[in-house]
């Protein structure tokens, strides 16, 4: 069962993006210094934090709702993050589990 979350969203669109630009890192290596990978909890962490989301399964995929504005997409670990804070609405976070 997928774990759903939800949470006011009175957060800062720049906190926001601060977290998915340190989430979109966290994902392109993979693996942190002790040989663990941040992907799972860096999900979850996502979906308790910055809205209402849902964790399904172990590494693929969460969708988040952000506070303001309208966006839409996917957002890739190779991709740049370019969106701006005012336009953040909600997310689609595709995580591969081949890390």
């Amino acid at each position: 069962m997928p774990k759903s979350f939800s949470r006011s969203q009175s957060d800062a669109s720049a906190t926001f993006l601060l977290h998915l630009q340190r989430f979109a890192v966290d994902c392109s290596v993979g693996y942190t210094p002790d040989g663990s990978c941040p992907v799972e909890k860096e999900a979850v962490t996502l979906a308790e934090v910055f809205g209402s989301g849902v964790f399904d399964g172990r590494m693929e995929k969460v969708s988040l709702t952000g506070n303001t504005g309208d966006f839409g997409g996917q957002l890739l670990t190779s991709d740049p993050i370019t969106v701006q804070p005012m336009e953040i609405q909600g997310y689609l976070l595709t995580l591969g589990d081949e890390h």
